[in-house]
């Protein structure tokens, strides 16, 4: 009598063993999915199914199919987007790429693409998993366009639009400031404390502001102080003044700085991203060129209806102290300042351009080196702009943000 036979088991992306030409009665076979494959009967997943050649020559179970294993879908990516550079669907060796949307970029701990695994997961090169939703994180210091050095401040032409993005721009006060965080602007504190009756006050909320009568407006993102009425203000919760600023004459500019804390995060774009802080024990280098911007005087004595900007080396302190000692009025210079400029003058930062920042370029990043502190005329021979030095000023800076 003939034995009885069954029909060999063969199907796509599966592994059938033993291999036999014949399969008889009784045989058993053991069926397995290649990598990257599942078999699913009767709506469950196995990874491996085995088949015995029944007397009626037919398998017990019907002809296996290996399914394609999806992974999961990716974890959101705020401010950014998921982008499939092959495979679809969250198929098996799909790869996606992970990409920001400028000013955001991606975390140093996440990698740039990830491949959907066999065990489902979303892994790098180095079988991290995509586990956590990734956030961007907005860079700091890299506006969308370059600068060029032969424009400036006083009478110069227009900076481009969105080649300093920190720039914000205070009214009615007409003076400047630099974005560092989504809720926090740096600026001088004389542009502020001009303005209050206690200038040794440190807080000063937003409606006592009003109550003085002031009524700051912050603008970030423009170019043209013109069409400041087609953006809205950005309220201010409160105003953070150095402790030890003290220059009830004029005379003593020593701590310069201020913090205006916003009543509601920035939303960046390429027009508005922040600047980089330095670090605390970044050293003051002459000789290196600095940039400013700002709504300040021209040389047609107008303030400015246009933001501007002139590129200018920073000078060494002896050269800064003789400059102040020539003076006919007596202003204190520390090493909390120095300064900025020319021997022969004509490029300088003027009135209407206090607290904005003078920035250095670093591995391509604009730092916050100085604030418009303080001068005796604009672009004059033989005359320099002075700055508060800011990396002096990092502790006191991060304890205000952190504190409030």
């Amino acid at each position: 009598m003939a034995r009885v036979q069954c029909e060999s088991q063969k199907g796509t992306n599966m592994r059938i063993s033993p291999v036999q030409s014949t399969y008889y009665y009784k045989d058993v076979i053991t069926a397995q999915c290649d990598v990257g494959y599942k078999i699913i009967i009767k709506g469950v997943e196995v990874s491996s199914s085995t088949l015995t050649c029944q007397s009626n020559g037919q398998w017990s179970l019907p002809l296996l199919q290996c399914h394609i294993i999806h992974c999961k879908n990716p974890p959101p990516l705020v401010n950014g987007e998921i982008i499939f550079i092959s495979g679809a669907h969250n198929q098996y060796q799909s790869v996606i790429k992970l990409h920001c949307k400028r000013p955001y970029i991606l975390p140093v701990t996440y990698n740039v693409t990830y491949t959907c695994d066999a065990d489902k997961e979303w892994k790098d090169g180095q079988n991290n998993v995509l586990s956590v939703a990734p956030k961007c994180v907005v860079e700091c210091g890299r506006p969308l366009v370059g600068l060029e050095r032969h424009k400036r401040v006083l009478g110069g032409r227009r900076a481009p639009q969105r080649s300093f993005p920190w720039y914000a721009f205070m009214a009615p006060l007409h003076g400047g400031g630099a974005v560092i965080a989504e809720q926090w602007i740096l600026t001088a504190a004389h542009v502020i404390s001009n303005q209050i009756k206690n200038p040794k006050q440190i807080k000063v909320s937003y409606t006592d502001f009003y109550i003085l009568n002031i009524g700051l407006m912050v603008y970030v993102g423009v170019s043209d102080v013109q069409k400041t009425s087609k953006f809205s203000h950005l309220q201010v919760k409160s105003l953070h003044i150095h402790p030890l600023y003290n220059n009830p004459d004029g005379t003593n500019y020593d701590n310069d700085i201020a913090l205006i804390q916003l009543e509601k995060p920035i939303l960046y774009n390429a027009d508005v991203m922040p600047l980089c802080l330095p670090t605390q024990d970044t050293e003051f280098t002459p000789g290196l060129t600095g940039w400013v911007s700002g709504f300040g005087r021209t040389e047609k004595i107008h303030l400015a209806k246009y933001l501007r900007y002139t590129s200018l080396p920073l000078v060494d302190k002896k050269t800064c102290q003789n400059f102040v000692d020539n003076l006919r009025d007596q202003v204190a210079f520390t090493d909390n300042m120095f300064c900025a400029g020319v021997p022969e003058g004509r490029k300088d930062a003027c009135d209407g351009d206090g607290g904005g920042a003078l920035v250095l370029k670093k591995d391509d990043e604009f730092l916050a080196t100085g604030i418009v502190s303080w001068g005796h005329g604009c672009g004059i021979p033989g005359r320099y702009g002075v700055y508060t030095q800011v990396s002096r000023y990092i502790d006191w800076i991060n304890k205000t943000m952190s504190e409030n």
